[in-house]
């Protein structure tokens, strides 16, 4: 059996070697920081998560960290509009023993969101950030915990609206977390 630790490390550093040498953003795989990766799974093992929604897949580095972190029977769902990179990260699943809990699905993300029935414990999105705030109804509609976000301080430009949408909306406790690229941490009260 494939060492998880050992493994996520070697595909983040292949990545990042990737993303060095490639210019095109849309080409880069942009994986989250190892310090992000680390807290989104203590929140999906404290919460005792069974049923994640990931938007944003890329080459599967941070789907492995909340799939190991997943209860037994724990699943998660992750979308990603890139083919190539779903097969990649479907590789990654497979070689590090984690398939069984992955479903993934390849397509536009708004209408595979607005496609999927049920409710998730934790959302973490870290994808195409200017469709974000057109997400939002059907984040809303599909949570039921957590929804965490990547990139806030890094690219606070590109998440600022989607940030203030949510700190407007009833119901909603907003934080922000110095941690990686910053990460949005936002909880449904009880109340709502």
């Amino acid at each position: 059996m494939v060492d998880f630790h050992d493994f996520s490390a070697a595909v983040l550093a292949r990545s990042r070697d990737h993303d060095s040498r490639v210019e095109a953003h849309e080409s880069r795989y942009r994986n989250l920081e190892p310090a992000s990766a680390r807290l989104l799974a203590d929140l999906v093992c404290g919460l005792r998560a069974e049923n994640v929604l990931e938007v944003g897949t890329s080459n599967g580095y941070s789907t492995m960290w909340i799939a190991q972190a997943l209860p037994p029977g724990g699943r998660i769902l992750t979308i990603d509009n890139h083919p190539g990179r779903a097969a990649e990260a479907a590789g990654h699943f497979a070689e590090v023993g984690l398939e069984a809990q992955i479903e993934q699905r390849v397509g536009d993300a708004g209408e595979e969101l607005a496609a999927i029935h049920g409710s998730f414990d934790l959302i973490f999105l870290d994808s195409d950030r200017t469709a974000y705030l057109d997400y939002l109804p059907q984040i809303l509609r599909l949570l039921d915990g957590l929804l965490v976000v990547d990139n806030v301080i890094s690219h606070e430009h590109e998440t600022a609206d989607f940030a203030a949408a949510l700190r407007e909306t009833p119901g909603f406790a907003v934080l922000m977390l110095a941690v990686g690229k910053g990460l949005l941490l936002a909880q449904r009260s009880a109340e709502y």
